[in-house]
């Protein structure tokens, strides 16, 4: 596993055998990194992103060949699949009942823009706003005062609103300009992450 990438692979890595993904037809380079790294286990977790990896599969009924590497489990049969022709990553339906989508030009370049968006997002979680009030029973209120009581919860303090927007903003920018750099297609408005980065500009995510 990469280094830079620890964040993301916090729960594990799925693995993967060279003779498998060669009989799929990956190209050699991303079978390589596949066989090295693995991708990213989340533990039966809500996965970040909404991106859910598992073995790699061929698909059908798909203008193109394509290899799936997981699903996006917000859309309905939805695949995050690779081009084996340009080793780029798409999201494809099975049957194409929707237009595929780009994501990234590599897996290299998918994990880069998850990790990076994810450490974004934990770096970023105290500017976030107030959490809805939490509806407790009268037992979980008096466990939870005796705790605050006992000094094992600490009240958080938020910085002021408009403070803390700036700063959000600031970072969000900040983050983007560095995902640019990476991989420029994958920036455009039109691309899996150009939608995904407007709804959590809109703090829809």
């Amino acid at each position: 596993m990469k280094p830079q990438y620890e964040t993301l692979y916090a729960h594990g890595a799925l693995s993967y055998t060279k003779d498998t993904l060669n009989s799929l037809g990956m190209p050699e380079d991303a079978a390589e990194l596949l066989v090295l790294w693995g991708l990213p286990d989340f533990n039966k977790q809500e996965p970040p992103l909404g991106i859910q990896f598992h073995e790699a599969l061929q698909l059908k009924n798909v203008h193109g060949d394509y290899i799936a590497i997981g699903r996006e489990i917000w859309g309905e049969g939805l695949h995050v699949a690779m081009n084996t022709d340009t080793g780029a990553i798409w999201a494809v339906t099975e049957g194409g009942a929707q237009k595929s989508t780009y994501m990234n030009a590599s897996i290299d370049s998918l994990l880069a823009f998850m990790d990076r968006v994810l450490v974004f997002k934990q770096q970023t979680e105290h500017l976030q706003p107030d959490p809805p009030p939490m509806i407790l029973t009268a037992e979980e209120s008096r466990e939870l005062l005796e705790k605050f009581r006992r000094g094992e919860i600490k009240p958080k303090t938020r910085p002021d609103a408009m403070q803390a927007q700036r700063e959000w903003k600031a970072a969000f920018s900040s983050m983007k300009g560095e995902l640019k750099d990476l991989d420029p297609d994958a920036m455009r408005s039109s691309s899996w992450w150009g939608i995904v980065l407007e709804e959590m500009k809109d703090r829809l995510r």
